[in-house]
């Protein structure tokens, strides 16, 4: 089944880091879904002792890192990430 494509994915307040996390749900949604263009709002992280991440936290962390990207200066938003092609981003392995 092809992935649905979309312009924007807004992920907020995944709060790595804590029991509460939502890395689990945010990582599934990405790698369901093909976009140009995705936006970090929120508490991304609530700790920041990297050692005590749990797996599923650094998941969605390498999914981010594997993203090539360029730092655009935006007027409306200090910086912005962009993809360095056309092609839409994805995060499936």
């Amino acid at each position: 089944m092809a992935a649905r494509t979309v312009d924007t994915v807004i992920v907020s307040d995944i709060h790595l880091g804590s029991e509460m996390s939502r890395a689990r749900d945010a990582l599934d949604l990405l790698r369901s879904l093909d976009y140009k263009r995705l936006i970090l709002l929120g508490d991304i992280f609530s700790d920041l002792n990297f050692s005590r991440l749990p797996r599923d936290h650094w998941k969605f962390l390498s999914c981010l890192a594997s993203y090539r990207i360029r730092r655009e200066r935006s007027k409306s938003f200090g910086w912005k990430a962009t993809t360095t092609t056309d092609s839409p981003m994805s995060c499936r392995t």
